[in-house]
Parts: structure tokens; C-alpha cells; sequence
């Protein structure tokens, strides 16, 4: 009796573990459609078009001209700034409790309005976002931390090269 209950249990633990229902099974998130550069009429702009509903910005910012969502937890053993006149440099960390995709779309609609210029998407299991403005380059990494841990939003800002 007793190893037919476990031959039982064992084969629907094996049924299990094939279903894509199975919670402890990583699945690769799906890209974000708003941030296609090709709006619903099929015309394809420079800029991405983007709904005015999302994550609400943040009263206070690290850098006045880098946009922060509301409720980011800072990690400050992983930051690093340093600001002196006409020059800041800095990676700042946080963790917030948002869909990636959701941090992503707030970048790429907030950023343009602070006068970066969006340079490139890139989308993986990493969502990696590129500014740039005349003078600096803003990074924006985002990184799925799974079930209960949140999202990591790490922020570079560096000087834009400028030519010798």
C-alpha cells in the first residue's frame, strides 16, 4: 500500500513538472509592445508612442535632469555619485516593486521630456535602455529579481566623450 501511494505521488509529481502552469518554472518574459517604434497604423517614428498612464514620478530625484518612479528603495552599499560643476558621474541602485516592463515604459516616456534623446532598446532577459544628452550618456538596466524579490533598476550616468 505504502509504495503505491509514493509510485502515485511520484508520477503526479512528474506530471507536474512539465506544465507551464508549474509556478516554480522560469518563464522569459514577454517584450513590452509599447516600446515598438511602429505605431498602430503601421507607421514607424522616430519616437516611441507611449500612453500617459504608468508609473507616477518620484518629488525627488538623485539628478535633476534623471527621472525616478515613486517607492524605489535605494541601495546605497551600490551607489556611487560623485557631482562637481559641469560634471556628474554616478551608478545609483534601487529595488522597487513594479513590472519590469512597467519601469522600462516609464523611461522611455519620462526621459524625453527631460531632454534625453532615446538611443536604443535592448530586450532580454536584461531590459537595457541608452540616452543621451550633448554633454553625458544615461544607462538604464533593468533586471526581473522573480518571485517576491522585485526589480533592480541600476541607473549609469557618465560624460558623453568629447572629441580630441
Amino acid at each position: 500500500m505504502k509504495r503505491a501511494l509514493i509510485a502515485v505521488l511520484a508520477g503526479i509529481l512528474l506530471a507536474s513538472a512539465g506544465c507551464q502552469t508549474n509556478p516554480f518554472q522560469k518563464q522569459a518574459p514577454a517584450p513590452p509592445a509599447d516600446l515598438q517604434f511602429e505605431s498602430a497604423d503601421g507607421r514607424v517614428s522616430s519616437s516611441p508612442t507611449v500612453p500617459s498612464d504608468g508609473l507616477p514620478m518620484a518629488t525627488q530625484q538623485r539628478f535633476s535632469d534623471v527621472p525616478l518612479p515613486e517607492k524605489l528603495k535605494e541601495d546605497a552599499e551600490r551607489t556611487f555619485v560623485y557631482e562637481a560643476p559641469g560634471l556628474q558621474i554616478g551608478r545609483t541602485v534601487y529595488t522597487i516593486r513594479a513590472k519590469p516592463a512597467d519601469l522600462a515604459q516609464f523611461y522611455v516616456r519620462e526621459c524625453p521630456t527631460a531632454g534625453w534623446k532615446l538611443d536604443s532598446i535592448v530586450q532580454a532577459d536584461v531590459i537595457t535602455i541608452n540616452f543621451t544628452k550633448p554633454d553625458k550618456k544615461l544607462r538604464v538596466t533593468i533586471t526581473d529579481l522573480g518571485i517576491g524579490r522585485g526589480t533592480e533598476l541600476v541607473l549609469l550616468i557618465v560624460p558623453e566623450k568629447t572629441p580630441s
